[in-house]
C-alpha cells in the first residue's frame, strides 16, 4: 500500500485490494476504438491541471490517460483540443464547473455555444437535455455532489468495474492515499487533480 504523501500514513477510501484488482485487467491504453466514444475528466485547479480520458470495454470503464500539468486553464485549451481529436469521438468532457472562464474558452475553439448558462436555462424551458444536447459539461464540485462523485467511484471499485492500467502510477497513488471524512476528501495528496477528473468521468457510466 502507498503511503499518504503528506501524513505519511494509508489512505482510507479506497479498499488497497480494490485497487489492486483494477489494475489486474489485461487492455491497451493505446488502442482506441473507432466503434466506441470516450469520456474526459478535466480539473483545471490553480495548484495542477487533471485529466483523464476513459473508455468502455468488456463492460467495465477503463483509463487511457491520467495526468496532472503545471499550467492553468486557459493554456491548456489547445492540448485538450487536440486530446479530443486523439480520442475522439468523444461522448462527454466533464469540467470543473467553477472554472468558468475555461469552461468558455473550451467550448468557443470546440464550437459549441459559449454562453452555456443561458443554452441550459434554454434547454430547460423547452424541456430537453442539456446533458444530451452538448459535449463540454460543466459540474459543480459542490458538497453534495463531491459525495455522491465519491460513493459513486467507491461503488465502482468495489464492484470489480474499472480498468487502470498500472502505468497511471498518478492516479494510482493517488487511490491509494485518498481520504476522507463522511464523504468530504482530504485534498493534500499528490494526484488529486487527477483523482478529480477520475471522479467526473465516472459521472458518463451508468453501471
Amino acid at each position: 500500500m502507498n503511503a499518504n504523501i503528506v501524513s505519511g500514513l494509508p489512505g482510507n477510501t479506497f479498499r488497497p485490494q480494490d485497487i489492486e484488482r483494477a489494475q489486474s485487467f489485461e487492455y491497451d491504453p493505446d488502442f482506441i476504438n473507432e466503434n466506441s466514444d470516450r469520456t474526459i475528466g478535466l480539473d483545471p485547479a490553480s495548484s495542477s491541471f487533471g485529466i483523464v480520458v476513459t473508455d468502455f470495454r468488456d463492460g467495465k470503464p477503463c483509463v487511457l490517460l491520467a495526468e496532472e500539468h503545471k499550467r492553468s486553464g486557459p493554456e491548456m485549451v489547445p492540448y485538450v483540443l487536440e486530446l479530443m481529436q486523439k480520442y475522439k469521438p468523444i461522448a462527454k468532457v466533464y469540467v470543473d464547473g467553477s472554472q468558468v472562464l475555461f469552461i468558455k474558452m473550451l467550448k468557443d475553439a470546440y464550437g459549441e455555444e459559449v454562453d452555456y448558462q443561458a443554452a441550459k436555462k434554454r434547454c430547460e424551458q423547452q424541456k430537453m437535455s442539456y446533458e444530451k444536447n452538448y459535449t463540454i459539461i460543466d459540474v459543480a464540485m459542490n458538497a453534495k455532489n463531491n459525495i455522491n462523485m465519491l460513493y459513486r467511484l467507491q461503488t465502482i471499485m468495489q464492484c470489480g468495474f474499472l480498468m487502470i492500467h498500472p502505468r497511471f502510477s498518478l492516479l494510482i497513488n493517488a487511490l491509494h492515499s485518498c481520504s476522507d471524512e463522511r464523504g468530504t476528501v482530504n485534498k493534500n495528496f499528490v494526484g488529486n487533480d487527477a483523482f478529480d477528473s477520475l471522479r467526473l468521468c465516472m459521472q458518463n457510466y451508468d453501471l
